[in-house]
C-alpha cells in the first residue's frame, strides 16, 4: 500500500511540476503575443513626439530662422523675376514695328524736324535718296544747324549728298562761316560741276579762316580754269599778296 502510496504521490508530484510549466509557457505566449503590438505603437509614439521636439527646436534655432528666411526670399525674387521675364516678353510681342515711312511722312507734314531727325539716325536703313534731299532742303530753309550737323554725316556715309546738295550745303555752312563749306565746294566740282566759281569759293573761305597754303592752291586752280573778269582780277592781285607774303615768311625763317 506503501509503495503504490509513494507511486501516486510521486505522480501528483510529477504532475504538478509539469502543470505550472504548462502555465509559464502559456504566459509568454501571452506576453509574446501583447508585446509585438504594444512595442509598435510605442515606437511610434516616440517618434512622433521626437518629431515635434526637432520641429520647435528648429523653428527656434536662428539657424533655421535665416536658411528659411533666405529660402523665402530667393523664392520670392526667382518668381518676382519670373513674372518679369514675361511681363517684358509679352510688351515685346505685343509693340508693333514702326512703320518708317508714314511716320516719317506725319512729321514732316507736321514739320517736326526733330522727330524727323531722330527717325532718320534710328532707321539709317529705311533712308533713300529723294528723303534725303527733302529733309536737308528743309533743315537748310528753316536754318536747324544742330539738326543738320547730326544727320549730315549719317546721310554722306550712306552716299545721298550729292550734286546739287553739295553746293546747297556749302552756301549754307558759307554763311555760318563754317570750314565745311569749302569742302562741300570742291566736291561738288569734283562731281563734275565745272564751273571755276567753285574753286574761287573755295579758296577764299581757306583765305577767311587763315588756311593760306590751302587758299593759294585753290586760288592758283581758279586762275588756270576761270576767265577774265573782275573777280579773276581781285582774285588775281589776292594770289599774288599772298604768294608774296609767303616767301616773305620763308626768308624770315
Amino acid at each position: 500500500m506503501s509503495l503504490i502510496h509513494e507511486a501516486l504521490e510521486k505522480a501528483k508530484l510529477e504532475q504538478n511540476k509539469k502543470r505550472p510549466l504548462k502555465n509559464e509557457e502559456k504566459f509568454l505566449k501571452r506576453n509574446r503575443v501583447t508585446k509585438g503590438p504594444l512595442m509598435f505603437l510605442v515606437i511610434i509614439m516616440l517618434l512622433g513626439a521626437l518629431a515635434l521636439l526637432l520641429d520647435f527646436v528648429f523653428q527656434k534655432s536662428p539657424l533655421f530662422t535665416l536658411i528659411g528666411r533666405k529660402y523665402q526670399i530667393s523664392h520670392v525674387v526667382s518668381d518676382s523675376v519670373s513674372k518679369a521675364d514675361d511681363i517684358n516678353s509679352l510688351t515685346h510681342n505685343t509693340i508693333p514695328p514702326v512703320d518708317f515711312h508714314s511716320e516719317y511722312n506725319k512729321f514732316m507734314a507736321s514739320g517736326d524736324m526733330d522727330r524727323v531727325v531722330s527717325l532718320i539716325l534710328q532707321f539709317p536703313d529705311s533712308v533713300n535718296l529723294d528723303i534725303a534731299k527733302d529733309v536737308l532742303g528743309k533743315l537748310i530753309d528753316f536754318d536747324e544747324f544742330d539738326n543738320l550737323e547730326k544727320v549730315v554725316n549719317v546721310l554722306d556715309v550712306r552716299g545721298f549728298i550729292v550734286s546739287p546738295l553739295l553746293y546747297r550745303l556749302g552756301e549754307y555752312y558759307e554763311k555760318k562761316g563754317n570750314l565745311k563749306a569749302s569742302g562741300f565746294y570742291l566736291r561738288e566740282y569734283l562731281s563734275g560741276n565745272p564751273n571755276p566759281l567753285l574753286l574761287a569759293k573755295a579758296a577764299t573761305i581757306y583765305d577767311k579762316l587763315g588756311f593760306h597754303d590751302s587758299a593759294l592752291k585753290y586760288y592758283e586752280l581758279f586762275l588756270v580754269k576761270g576767265d577774265s573778269g573782275e573777280l579773276y582780277s581781285q582774285i588775281k592781285r589776292r594770289y599774288i599778296y599772298l604768294a608774296e607774303r609767303r616767301k616773305e615768311d620763308a626768308k624770315i625763317r
